[in-house]
């Protein structure tokens, strides 16, 4: 995750979250310092207590990772580091996809029953639509994109994009044949085309088309393993 504020980018690895700057303190060298305590040596930051950390993104004067399910974070102008939980206000502690939409200023938190925490400015907002499927459906997200105020989940039956504006689900997407549940392993949006993949095919669609007709979704095969 990268922050052209303070030109910082943040890192998550085995060894916890590692940042990187720049901006060159004097008197000190390029190397990562890998002691018993978070510090700083010329361009790189260490913060061993954030060990495997997966997605890593960048809020307004925060950076925030997933370390093991749990949601940690970063204060950029203090360098402190906490964790959340429950009495934090989250709506649960198994997170499988963090991300970030800078046009609603929005922390998104998914979770693995399929409840959706969204933060702006210190308050969550619980988002239960995807949960209340559960029932019907598998919840757990393969992938998720976020792309100018909406978010786009590769689901294992098709796509579901949610509005981060108010917040809730505008579209489900079965795009098999004859509207048949495929599994989305990945997503991804422009500013004016929508594309999926799944083992086999590649669609696409324009935003401007009916996404929920699946007849207006282009079909491209391909296979895994295929050069491209």
């Amino acid at each position: 995750a990268n922050d052209a504020l303070s030109d910082m980018m943040y890192v998550g690895t085995g060894d916890g979250l590692v940042s990187y700057t720049s901006v060159v303190p004097t008197g000190t060298n390029n190397l990562i310092h890998n002691d018993d305590n978070d510090g700083i040596i010329g361009e790189w930051t260490l913060y061993p207590s954030l060990q495997s950390v997966s997605d890593v993104v960048c809020a307004p004067n925060m950076t925030y990772g997933l370390a093991n399910g749990n949601l940690m974070s970063v204060n950029m102008q203090t360098n402190e580091v906490r964790s959340y939980d429950k009495s934090d206000g989250l709506s649960g502690s198994n997170i499988c996809h963090l991300q970030y939409d800078d046009s609603t200023k929005q922390t998104i938190l998914i979770y693995t029953n399929g409840m959706i925490d969204m933060i702006r400015y210190n308050t969550i907002y619980p988002v239960a639509d995807l949960y209340m499927k559960s029932a019907d459906v598998e919840v757990v997200p393969n992938q998720a994109f976020v792309h100018s105020g909406r978010m786009y989940l590769a689901m294992p039956f098709g796509i579901v994009e949610i509005n981060l504006v108010k917040r809730e689900i505008v579209g489900t997407y079965y795009i098999g044949d004859e509207a048949a549940a495929v599994n989305v392993l990945s997503v991804t949006a422009t500013d004016d085309s929508i594309y999926a993949m799944t083992d086999k095919y590649l669609y696409s669609i324009a935003k401007t088309g009916y996404a929920i007709d699946y007849r207006q979704w282009n079909k491209t095969p391909w296979s895994v393993g295929e050069n491209r």
